[in-house]
């Protein structure tokens, strides 16, 4: 056994081990010395186009992943016209194994992290920016939704999306799950909270979603709503086409809606269908 305080290293250890560890050394310098600075302007130019918006970023720096070396946008900043700035932490991407590559679609591995949140997927450059991965918010109420959307959140919701993305605009198939949480409207009298909250949408296309499914539980009621909310005009609030289904779980709410006029079945179960806007929501 070899004292290596004492014995002199084999021969045949130092050929094999220092050819190794000059090209460590060389790739590792040559990956702390890469200017990638250089890569701030198209990175940037190509995150306006999926967002419309300009972008800004603070830094761009190397990262070390499990995967292999990575790129990482430090401070990037969305700024639109008349809406809230997006401040993103860190923009990490790494390239990704893809087909892709060959048609000239390069696909990147893109982890987010942001004060909202956290977004690990897949991009898919070219013609068709595509974005598919998870989504993991973990306080709704951190949530800057515009006026036009009068709606309150807390809870945690976790997502999976795969989503086309056009000049700001997004299109595809999400599902959420939100828990421990509660949602108000100024039309409804008191925050309605919720245990569990599922939900399957389609973003974008004629609509500005469509709720395929969504379901609550509360421990005071339950509701299964489905519909659509069309997109909004002329700086109005979107328009909403809802089918709504709830289940009154509490006995003394039963009985204070039914001495209303409510009509509940035998389970505490009454169906509305929802007009209007979402500000001024209307029974029909």
């Amino acid at each position: 056994m070899i004292n290596l305080l004492r014995d002199p290293l084999p021969k045949s250890l130092i050929w094999i081990g220092m050819p190794i560890i000059a090209i460590v050394l060389i790739i590792l310098l040559f990956f702390i010395r890469f200017p990638y600075d250089e890569f701030r302007v198209p990175l940037q130019n190509q995150l306006s186009q999926i967002s419309n918006a300009e972008v800004r970023i603070g830094t761009i720096e190397p990262a070390f992943t499990w995967a292999g070396p990575a790129l990482a946008a430090v401070d990037v900043n969305f700024i639109q016209p008349n809406q809230p700035r997006m401040t993103l932490e860190r923009i990490q991407l790494r390239p990704a194994w893809s087909s892709g590559w060959f048609n000239l679609a390069p696909t990147l591995d893109v982890g987010i992290t942001s004060p909202l949140g956290s977004a690990q997927g897949m991009l898919s450059l070219g013609s068709a920016p595509r974005w598919t991965g998870t989504i993991n918010l973990p306080d709704l109420s951190a949530l800057p939704l515009p006026e036009t959307i009068p709606v309150g959140l807390t809870g945690s919701l976790i997502a999976e999306a795969d989503l086309q993305l056009r000049a700001g605009q997004a299109a595809g198939p999400v599902e959420f799950e939100a828990l421990a949480g509660s949602f108000s409207h100024p039309e409804i009298p008191i925050p309605v909270e919720f245990k569990r909250l599922i939900g399957e949408l389609a973003l974008g296309g004629q609509n500005l979603l469509e709720v395929k499914e969504l379901l609550l539980d509360g421990p005071v009621i339950a509701a299964d709503i489905g519909g659509v909310i069309q997109n909004p005009t002329q700086g109005m609030a979107p328009a909403i086409d809802l089918d709504v289904i709830i289940e009154v779980k509490s006995p003394p709410l039963r009985a204070m809606l039914m001495g209303m006029g409510v009509q509940l079945d035998r389970a505490g179960r009454t169906s509305i269908e929802l007009g209007g806007t979402l500000t001024r929501p209307i029974t029909r």
